[in-house]
């Protein structure tokens, strides 16, 4: 079999509109995998309104929880027979010709263990919002981390992995609500060869408010950043570049990690005050914890006050 879509789902809103789109595809060759993590909404009676020996429904006896959403990627990852991996949420969408311009660029340039398309962004009523920037054909392994770590748009089910590299590499990577585990994925598997781009839109990312990664725990949200830029500077340490140009990327990257870092912790502390104004209260209390300065957290008070008074 040459993929394995997998849904792990909670969320029973999407997932037939989710389900549809795979089962649409002009490519055959695949399997769907749709794992239920425990969830209180009746995702059966969805799956069983199709009828097509493609898909495998699996329920987990518990429920993994938002914190743990890696977790049920990986129990996905564990029924799939393909040969190639794709992972996507429960409110996404595949457009019709996604697996074959996978299987297109997978026949013509083998050496890759991981493939990207291009994505559309949608609301929650399906409406086009944007479209995301075009990649080169070709992105580097240390390439790859830049362009994440300087902004780049880029989620879960916009990438398409080898099977048995992703198991070799444990899995998908952990970290809490899943925040930042798409893009240290991407870094694992993006070395040492980089990342095929395809160019063509084939993948739509929903914007939703019931969205996990996208939920306001501020608190594990940091957590999650500090532990990507140990992963980062522990990745750094262990390079030997081999020309020029690697040493120069690599330096690039280097001095990108604390920017990162330093963005991510202020964006966040932002706009959990906004939120909640007593929040600079804790953030000052628990600077240490998540490598903060009260400086950065009076400058957030201070912006927060401001998108209060322009409201």
């Amino acid at each position: 079999m040459k993929f394995s879509i997998t849904i792990p789902a909670y969320k029973k809103q999407f997932l037939k509109e989710a389900i549809g789109s795979v089962l649409n595809q002009t490519y055959q060759d695949y399997e769907l995998i749709i794992v239920d993590d425990c969830s209180p909404h009746d995702l059966k009676s969805v799956v069983d309104s199709f009828s097509d020996t493609r898909i495998r429904y699996y329920r987990n006896a518990t429920n993994c929880g938002a914190e743990n959403l890696v977790d049920n990627w990986n129990i996905c990852l564990g029924y799939c027979l393909g040969e190639w991996v794709i992972c996507m949420g429960d409110d996404d969408i595949l457009l019709p010709s996604c697996l074959e311009e996978y299987a297109v660029a997978i026949s013509a340039h083998p050496e890759f263990d991981a493939f990207h398309v291009r994505t559309k962004l949608i609301d929650e009523q399906g409406n086009f919002i944007k479209l995301c920037p075009d990649r080169p054909e070709y992105t580097s392994a240390y390439g790859n981390i830049i362009q994440s770590l300087e902004g780049r748009e880029q989620f879960i089910g916009d990438f398409c992995y080898r099977t048995e590299r992703l198991r070799s590499e444990g899995g998908y990577y952990y970290l809490p609500y899943a925040w930042a585990a798409d893009g240290v994925i991407s870094f694992i598997m993006g070395c040492p060869n980089g990342v095929y781009n395809i160019q063509k839109p084939t993948f739509c990312f929903r914007m939703s408010n019931c969205s996990i990664s996208g939920s306001g725990n501020y608190e594990k949200k940091l957590e999650a950043i500090l532990q990507t830029a140990q992963w980062l500077t522990d990745f750094v340490s262990k390079q030997k570049p081999e020309s020029e140009f690697e040493k120069e990327e690599l330096q690039s990257l280097e001095r990108l990690i604390p920017q990162f870092a330093s963005r991510f912790r202020f964006s966040h502390i932002l706009d959990s005050i906004t939120q909640h104004k007593y929040k600079v209260f804790y953030w000052i209390a628990n600077r240490k914890k998540y490598g903060v300065s009260i400086g950065m957290v009076l400058r957030a008070a201070v912006l927060s006050l401001e998108r209060l008074f322009k409201k």
